[in-house]
């Protein structure tokens, strides 16, 4: 299975490298289970960040199963950087992206392309996890669920938690229809436009695991710009109907039960076998 990502990055000197080492450390890449087509899209920057990022790559030069391209030029912005990311990568199997600082989980790739070889998933997302600056987890919310009518309407994010872009991945066919000219267009809800096109042509299906974790740091975009980043997700959706809304306030109150009670009301959840040691459907478990 061949992985695509992409980190956009500017000034991040301080804190990319774990980024680069959790997604170039991947135990399936060091198996030779997959394959990785990995982009650095630097804006332009003009700390260490460069130096840095050329001597981890360094670290993993030769391995066949891994494609590293490190690019540095002026952008707009952190989506038009990604944009130009994936403008330059190959067809791939499966798609996401990884910000400057966040990080992935060892067995991530392990996980997804599991779920995606075995079930004809396209669209998946593990557990909300949050990040310290020392890179430990200090938080994880599992989603229920991702009602696809209330993600086209825009109410992840809004009225109901995020998708966690970190702990997201989607497949070629949903890359394909991605607008990139629109995506570049945007300065801080990006994300939340990949979601709301992706749901067209996909269900989100949720596994209980931990793909990805955002990483609290000061400074850091979607901490500055929050009132930003609510006001362009909202620009980017009509205004949600009141059976939406009504749908969302209702959906909430899911999010407050036991981990395990979402998975028996999630048939569809991938939850971990320890029999068949893989992730199946929460319904299959005996």
């Amino acid at each position: 299975m061949r992985f695509c990502c992409v980190t956009p990055c500017l000034n991040a000197e301080r804190h990319i490298e774990r980024t680069l080492l959790s997604v170039l450390g991947q135990s399936m890449l060091a198996r030779s289970g997959a394959t990785l087509d990995y982009t650095i899209q630097d804006g332009g920057s003009r700390d260490g960040t460069l130096a840095l990022v050329e001597r981890v790559v360094s670290q993993f030069s030769g391995r066949d199963n891994i494609r590293i391209h490190v690019v540095s030029v002026a952008d707009s912005g952190m989506y038009d950087a990604l944009a130009k990311g994936f403008e330059c990568s190959p067809p791939c199997d499966v798609y996401a992206y990884l910000n400057a600082g966040d990080m992935y989980s060892a067995g991530a790739f392990d996980i997804v392309a599991g779920i995606f070889k075995g079930y004809g998933v396209h669209f998946l997302t593990g557990m909300n996890t949050i990040l310290n600056e020392a890179g430990h987890v200090v938080d994880t919310l599992l989603p229920p669920r991702y009602r696809r009518s209330l993600l086209e309407q825009g109410a992840y994010g809004t009225l109901l938690p995020c998708v966690q872009q970190e702990s997201t991945f989607w497949s070629g066919k949903l890359q394909a229809a991605v607008d990139l000219d629109r995506l570049r267009k945007y300065r801080y809800a990006g994300d939340f436009f990949l979601w709301q096109s992706f749901a067209r042509q996909a269900p989100l299906e949720v596994v209980s695991a931990w793909l990805g974790g955002f990483c609290v740091h000061e400074g850091q975009l979607s901490a500055v710009h929050l009132k930003d980043y609510l006001a362009e997700a909202r620009r980017t959706i009509p205004r949600i109907s009141t059976v939406a809304y009504v749908g969302a306030r209702a959906e909430k109150l899911l999010w407050h039960l036991p981990n395990k009670l979402k998975r028996r009301l999630n048939p569809g959840m991938f939850v971990f076998d320890s029999a068949s040691n893989i992730y199946i459907p929460a319904g299959q478990l005996r």
